[in-house]
């Protein structure tokens, strides 16, 4: 009987030497997945490291930010009441962005537009002002609320000037007070246009930014446009309202690190959404915009244009004044 039974042994020698693989096939199959590997390797650190581009033959258009400028033109409805005296003359309000410069040599924002435009100009910006109010109701304990946006623009709408006034004279303000007479001599019924001019303080002073119970809260940024904007259009309808946007700015971290104002929120939003809100407000009033935070200066640009956190140099101011003309003609001017 155990003539006729296989030999299992052998038989199990036989099959593994039928499905075993040479040892130089291993080899191979091992060399190859680590080509493979290795191939995977270099691309991805490729890829992460990227590489140089020559950007001479490259059209910058294509990768422009866009500029939303905003321009209105006035109806010929707006443009019955105007008294016209044969001369092109520009009311500026605003802060810093008027008001500072490094040296008296140096020209203004306002003498700068004023070039290009060929135009009179009337520079009533006063330093450290905001377009928003601090207290909803000014008492005097806060003199720089009226000398807000807010506040002004309701000066000019009822040709009443003394609350401002006497602001300025408790802040000691001379350079205020000396605006606010300039602006009290305005003829209004003959001016052509007006130019509000803000740097990004309402941002930085921590201003609301919007009410939406209150579309002119004075104490929010939109609402103390609004409101201001409102009530020189519903006066002086054929006064042409051009409102700039802020440069760009930085802003200081709680740590007292400097941070892109891009990114710090104080708990009302960053400067793009103020930007937006001021965009809004200029567009359901009916007042031009200028869009300056990306059509003039931005964060990649900041080392060139900002001479700490907030404040512009010439040439900044140089760049803001030529947006301004060019904006102006080809919307028409």
């Amino acid at each position: 009987m155990n003539q006729n039974r296989p030999d299992n042994r052998h038989t199990n020698e036989a099959q593994n030497r039928q499905g075993s693989l040479p040892w130089w096939v291993h080899v191979i199959v091992l060399a190859a997945i680590a080509v493979v590997i290795g191939i995977a390797a270099f691309r991805l650190m490729v890829w992460n490291r990227g590489h140089e581009v020559d950007v001479s033959d490259i059209d910058e258009a294509e990768y422009d930010v866009e500029v939303s400028d905003n321009i209105f033109l006035l109806s010929s409805e707006d443009l019955a009441g105007k008294k016209e005296d044969g001369v092109q003359t520009i009311l500026f309000l605003g802060d810093d962005l008027l008001t500072f410069r490094l040296s008296e040599e140096e020209e203004s924002l306002a003498q700068l537009i004023g070039d290009r435009l060929d135009a009179e100009v009337v520079d009533c910006g006063i330093a450290g002002t905001t377009v928003a109010q601090r207290d909803a109701v000014p008492d005097g304990s806060y003199p720089q609320d009226l000398l807000c946006f807010r506040q002004m623009a309701q000066a000019i709408a009822t040709n009443e000037f003394e609350p401002q006034q006497r602001a300025a004279s408790a802040l000691g303000d001379e350079t205020a007070m000396q605006a606010l007479d300039r602006l009290a001599q305005v003829d209004f019924d003959a001016l052509d246009m007006l130019i509000v001019a803000y740097d990004a303080s309402d941002y930085l002073n921590q201003r609301i930014g919007m009410n939406p119970s209150d579309d002119e809260d004075p104490i929010t940024y939109r609402g103390a446009m609004v409101g201001g904007l409102h009530r020189i259009r519903a006066q002086y309808p054929h006064i042409r309202i051009v409102v700039m946007s802020f440069p760009f700015c930085y802003a200081y971290g709680a740590d007292g690190s400097v941070v892109s104002g891009y990114l710090q929120n104080f708990g009302h939003g960053r400067i793009s959404d103020y930007w937006l809100l001021l965009y809004d407000a200029c567009e359901q009033c009916g007042a031009s915009f200028l869009d300056n935070l990306y059509g003039t200066i931005n964060e990649s640009e900041s080392d060139q244009y900002l001479v700490d956190i907030v404040r512009v140099n010439e040439k900044c101011r140089r760049a803001i004044a030529d947006h301004l003309a060019r904006a102006l003609k080809e919307g028409g001017q």
